[in-house]
């Protein structure tokens, strides 16, 4: 306690003797300059609260791609769309996934070219029966960075791949775009035989923005299976226990119209599924209704302190102005 009072009386003097050295000091802060220096605190302040109380935040539109090219169609088994995966993160982290499988129901429309392929392979001296082999292209785009978590039936590429089966030889590998060619001897085609997961900030802009605004692409000629083949998006957790969502969001829109709509997610199946793919996907706009309770309270907070702040602001401008005119008279009269 005496070490803190002793430190107090000699940082006092010091201020003390730097002011009797300049006494431009004392004089301008006794005249109104510590007026003059609250109200341009006060103004900065105030147009802080200001910018905070009329901020607008608008849906951010997040968009995957998704397509297949091929002269068949591609079964298609399911694609599962997960939002927020890990909780404790500052950004959202989601994941796409989605099996599939190849075909030899011919696309009639398909104009796919697969001269690519089988000149990369010539370069390996791998032979392939072209006759019985199924070629076709997957691509995964999207506008934030996203990384392959997981996949099935990849192989490198070397003169002992074998083609007997069906495998996948990825083409591009980066942070927006993914692509492979998928081949398959006929006598191996099955529902699922590829698998690939991407986790990213797939979905939502940020845990401040309540809206989930997300379009969904899907290009492709594909076979569905009406109990099986699904598309769900969850974008909402359930409790483990009671199965109750925890964290609801409001649909606004969604388009293609699902199969069953619910606070925590959307299931296209059958007929629904079949309309998501002809219309190329899906639009979905939500609002996250716990974020958007935060935002109002932070927004109604701001506005109340920009009020607050102008009055402080207009009160200490008078007093300046009062200080000042009394301040003029007086200097006039010395001179």
């Amino acid at each position: 306690m005496k070490n803190f009072r002793f430190k107090a009386i000699r940082r006092y003097k010091k201020v003390e003797n730097f002011l009797k050295n300049h006494p431009f000091w004392p004089s301008f802060l006794s005249n109104g300059g510590i007026l003059f220096i609250l109200l341009i605190l006060s103004v900065i302040f105030t147009i802080l609260c200001g910018k905070n109380s009329v901020r607008d935040i608008a849906p951010e539109l997040k968009v995957i791609d998704l397509s297949f090219d091929g002269k068949y169609s591609t079964w298609l088994d399911q694609i599962t769309i997960l939002h927020d995966i890990e909780k404790d993160s500052k950004e959202f982290v989601d994941r796409f996934y989605v099996s599939y499988g190849s075909t030899d129901d011919l696309d009639v429309s398909s104009t796919f070219d697969a001269s690519y392929v089988y000149r990369k392979i010539a370069d390996y001296g791998v032979s392939i029966d072209k006759e019985n082999t199924i070629i076709s292209k997957m691509r995964f785009l999207v506008y934030n960075e996203s990384a392959l978590v997981s996949t099935k039936n990849n192989i490198i590429f070397d003169e002992n791949a074998s083609f007997d089966e069906c495998i996948a030889l990825p083409d591009t590998v980066s942070p927006l775009l993914y692509t492979q060619h998928l081949l398959c001897c006929k006598d191996s085609l099955r529902k699922k035989t590829f698998e690939e997961a991407f986790d990213g900030n797939l979905i939502a802009s940020n845990r401040k923005n309540p809206y989930i605004y997300f379009n969904f692409l899907l290009n492709g000629s594909f076979l569905l299976d009406s109990e099986e083949s699904k598309l769900v998006f969850i974008f909402a957790e359930k409790d483990n226990h009671y199965h109750q969502t925890l964290n609801p969001v409001n649909i606004l829109q969604v388009f293609s119209e699902p199969t069953y709509p619910s606070p925590s997610s959307i299931i296209y199946q059958g007929e629904d599924l079949a309309k998501v793919i002809k219309n190329n996907g899906f639009t979905f706009l939500g609002e996250d209704l716990s974020i958007k309770q935060r935002s109002d309270k932070s927004i109604f907070l701001w506005t109340v302190l920009f009020g607050t702040s102008i009055a402080i602001t207009i009160d200490i401008l008078v007093n300046l102005i009062l200080k000042w005119r009394n301040i003029i008279p007086k200097r006039r009269k010395r001179d």
